[in-house]
C-alpha cells in the first residue's frame, strides 16, 4: 500500500513491446491454406500426357517425359461358371529422355466392379486397401486375382464384359 499523498499511476510503460503473437500467426493462415489447397488439387504439378512419339524429333525426345496410355481393355473373372470379378488391362509406355519404357497394368475389379488390386506384367500384385496398397509378391495372372480377391477356387478369363 502507498500512504505518500501522490497518486499512484497505474499506466503501463509502452516502451517495452510485446509482439503481439497472435496476429501474426493469423496473417499465415490464408496463404497457407491457399496453398495447401494448391498442392491437393495437384494444380501445378505435371499430369500425363499422349504423345505421338513419331512426331518428336530427336532432341526434343531427348528432353522431354510422356507417358501414352492405352484404352483398358475388359476381361471377365469366372469360378464354376459364376462371375467373381473382373481384369482391366491397358498398356502404358512412358518415354524419359529417349529411353522408352513399355508395361502392361492389369486392374483387378470386384463383382461390383470396384478395383481391389492390381499386376503388372512381370507379376508384381498389389492389393488396395484403407492404408494404401500392400505388396503381395510376384504371381501369374491367375494367381494374383486369387490372392487380392480371397478366392481360391481355379479362375478362368473370359474376353469383354458379357
Amino acid at each position: 500500500m502507498n500512504f505518500s499523498s501522490k497518486p499512484v499511476s497505474r499506466q503501463c510503460d509502452r516502451s517495452i513491446r510485446r509482439p503481439e503473437i497472435g496476429r501474426s500467426r493469423h496473417r499465415w493462415i490464408l496463404p497457407l491454406g491457399l496453398l495447401m489447397i494448391l498442392g491437393w488439387s495437384g494444380c501445378g504439378s505435371p499430369t500425363a500426357t499422349r504423345t505421338d512419339t513419331r512426331s518428336l524429333s530427336d532432341s526434343d525426345r531427348s528432353s522431354s517425359t510422356s507417358t501414352e496410355v492405352t484404352e483398358e481393355d475388359y476381361s471377365r473373372a469366372m469360378t464354376a461358371g459364376e462371375l467373381v470379378g473382373f481384369v482391366g488391362s491397358r498398356q502404358v509406355t512412358v518415354l524419359d529422355g529417349g529411353s522408352e519404357i513399355t508395361t502392361m497394368i492389369h486392374n483387378i475389379y470386384d463383382a461390383g466392379f470396384q478395383v481391389i488390386g492390381s499386376y503388372d506384367s512381370a507379376g508384381a500384385t498389389y492389393r488396395f486397401t484403407r492404408q494404401g496398397p500392400e505388396k503381395l509378391g510376384h504371381f501369374d495372372p491367375e494367381r494374383s486375382f486369387q490372392m487380392v480377391s480371397g478366392i481360391d477356387s481355379p479362375i478362368e478369363f473370359r474376353e469383354g464384359l458379357q
